[in-house]
């Protein structure tokens, strides 16, 4: 990834990625819909619906995390001609969400296809408050690919 739809630079991406304070791994629920041939009936799944994908940043003093999606935003639909854009021209084609072990080591992957920002949600301000500013985004996708294992680390333990 060496810039963000021309948003931002290969580093901006990079120090993007270590503001990054939770994010969650999308999940997956079948769709079913209940048969019954003769007395029990029984769900029979139809297809899959992926869950919805947040990030949550930790917001620098020059706000530029929310810059960039703002900008992202824009893109997508411009705000004095409400024009909206094809998708090929805001959507990026591949997000890689990844978990680490206690070591550092990558041990899991999950891929998200044709990412674009849905949601830039609200920064809450205050004078009193000391912890930091947080900025989450809600993200639109098409699809989801996992899980990419880095190997045979097969552990039982709970992450």
């Amino acid at each position: 990834l060496t810039s963000l739809l021309g948003l931002a630079s290969e580093e901006e991406v990079r120090d993007m990625s270590k503001c990054v304070e939770s994010t969650t791994l999308p999940g997956r629920q079948l769709q079913t819909f209940l048969y019954s041939m003769y007395r029990n009936p029984s769900d029979i799944p139809t297809g899959y619906v992926n869950e919805g994908l947040s990030i949550t940043f930790i917001i620098t003093r020059d706000h530029f995390v929310k810059d960039i999606f703002d900008k992202w935003l824009e893109k997508i639909v411009n705000p004095s001609t409400y024009e909206i854009k094809y998708p090929a021209d805001f959507q990026l084609k591949e997000l890689r969400i990844k978990h680490f072990d206690e070591s550092g080591k990558k041990s899991y992957e999950v891929r998200v296809s044709d990412v674009y920002p849905k949601g830039v949600n609200a920064i809450a301000l205050s004078q009193s408050d000391t912890e930091l500013a947080k900025l989450t985004v809600d993200f639109a996708y098409t699809d989801l690919k996992f899980p990419i294992s880095s190997g045979s680390n097969k552990s039982s333990e709970p992450s």
